[in-house]
């Protein structure tokens, strides 16, 4: 297992200067208030250890560091990809909550959809 060190205030000059000022996956500018150290594959996932790049990092917007947590790059991708696709989407259904009262349910029309619309995964059918 790899010992992960603290990363000297030397290296995350470098890395500013290597990534021209700004964010490794945004490309937005840094500036002292919005820039943070993310760990390209995070610390928490064990599974990649074994990972040339596990421990290492780079420096990003501290909003992109948020959103990213504890995904890996490609599963952040991934996730983005979902959200834009869904886009549409979400937008009506914003427009539908913002012009509309949320109405309500009972337990037995509640019911019968679940039966209708889910299996016995709990999971969607469509």
């Amino acid at each position: 297992m790899k010992k992960i060190k603290s990363i000297p205030r030397s290296q995350i000059r470098y890395m500013l200067k290597r990534q021209n000022g700004r964010c490794a996956i945004s490309g937005e500018k840094l500036s002292p208030v919005n820039v943070s150290v993310d760990h390209i594959f995070p610390l928490s996932r064990k599974e990649f250890e074994n990972e040339k790049l596990y421990g290492k990092s780079w420096l990003v917007t501290s909003k992109i560091n948020r959103l990213k947590g504890s995904l890996t790059l490609d599963e952040l991708y991934k996730l983005l990809e979902k959200i834009k696709n869904h886009e549409i989407n979400t937008k009506r259904l914003f427009k539908e909550l913002n012009e509309e009262e949320v109405k309500e349910m009972s337990k037995n029309e509640f019911d019968e959809y679940i039966k209708n619309n889910y299996d016995e995964n709990g999971i969607i059918k469509n």
